[in-house]
């Protein structure tokens, strides 16, 4: 099937964020010793405030980085630090930033900050590995200083940093990792070659967002093309079959995107993100990162199948070893029958009743409850 969706405007409420967020100064602000979201204050009463969140990779699918940009998505003003990219050494991974993750932030509202790693250490037990890298701080406390006083989109702030900043933040990322394999004697991945990607980037000798579009969407379809067909226990429903959709929207996003489950039920289609757990239930990170997914897919205005419109809703399925199944959301006579069936603690149960507010208040979203006890 050939899925194609498009989006203009993004409303969605989030409900199951962790608890209050720390508060730090953002003139004084370490992003490596910080926590890994918060909340930034420009004044001594904290009434100028800016949410965070920080990215270990530009990968999107390591270390959680939906889950903390969702737990900022209730403030007014969020913005996220990413590495430019993350070389791991020779035998590690190697990841860069791609068009898909600067379109989806632009759509959701969220200024990005392009940081490299300036600092690692040699992996205990790997060779030609590194670990424990640090961003630069610096460049990343006077990027968020400037925020301050910028008071226009981050589709605005994101264009201009990337095409003002990308390249210089590119090639400090290139060169600390050549210099760090000198001085740590790990080889790592060849400069040259990451230079040979960012020309790529490049139209008459400066960053094109047109050019990195081009480039990267070829890889990113490639890699949703091989998720499709990829099963994890993560994210494995008992009905329907993984999917990749294209996304398009109109500030020139575009988004190639796998689904865990996709069906039709009657004359509509269903969308599903999973998250299966071997204990009573998904842990909060791993929650909160399929809604912030299923955030797009909900707020999608047409849905085509084959090019022919469709009906569409999306679910979050979310099993683990309690007992029964509920759909959210529901009424209280039956939230409150599932949760007493499983003798919920006090925070399992207003996890709950957090998720069922969330389905209520959102458009197109259900969640299902699928014991597995």
């Amino acid at each position: 099937m050939e899925l194609k969706g498009t989006v203009r405007n993004i409303r969605y409420t989030a409900c199951v964020r962790t608890g209050e967020l720390k508060r730090l100064p953002a003139a004084t602000f370490d992003v490596n010793r910080a926590s890994t979201f918060g909340i930034l204050t420009y004044d001594e009463k904290g009434d100028e405030v800016i949410g965070y969140s920080k990215w270990v990779s530009p990968k999107r699918t390591r270390s959680y980085p939906f889950a903390r940009i969702y737990n900022t998505y209730h403030l007014p003003k969020k913005v996220t630090i990413i590495p430019v990219m993350k070389d791991e050494g020779i035998r590690g991974d190697l990841d860069r930033i791609n068009f898909i993750t600067f379109s989806w932030m632009n759509l959701m509202n969220v200024y990005i900050i392009l940081a490299w790693y300036d600092e690692a250490t040699v992996h205990p037990r790997r060779a030609d590995k590194v670990t424990s890298q640090h961003l630069n701080a610096e460049y990343v406390r006077d990027r968020l200083m400037e925020l301050r006083s910028y008071h226009q989109t981050a589709l605005h702030w994101n264009t201009m940093h990337f095409q003002r900043d990308f390249v210089q933040v590119y090639r400090r990322a290139v060169e600390r990792y050549r210099l760090l394999s000198e001085r740590l004697g790990v080889e790592m991945h060849c400069p040259k070659t990451h230079l040979q990607v960012l020309e790529s980037f490049m139209k008459q000798g400066e960053f094109s967002l047109e050019q990195f579009k081009a480039a990267t969407l070829r890889s990113s379809h490639s890699a949703a093309t091989r998720e499709a067909v990829t099963q994890h226990f993560a994210e494995y429903i008992p009905y329907g079959e993984k999917a990749t959709i294209q996304i398009v929207n109109q500030l020139g996003g575009e988004y190639f995107l796998t689904t865990d489950g996709f069906y039709q039920e009657a004359d509509r289609a269903v969308f599903q993100e999973a998250k299966n757990a071997r204990s009573e239930l998904p842990s909060l990170s791993d929650i909160q990162d399929g809604l912030f997914k299923l955030i797009l897919f909900a707020n999608m205005e047409q849905l085509t199948v084959d090019g022919v419109a469709m009906p569409f809703r999306v679910e979050l399925y979310l099993s683990g070893t309690f007992k029964g199944r509920l759909t959210l959301p529901s009424v209280s006579e039956q939230l409150a029958e599932f949760m007493g069936a499983n003798a919920f603690k006090a925070r399992q149960a207003q996890l709950v009743s957090l998720l069922n507010r969330e389905a209520g208040l959102n458009n197109r979203l259900s969640i299902l409850l699928a014991g597995r006890g």
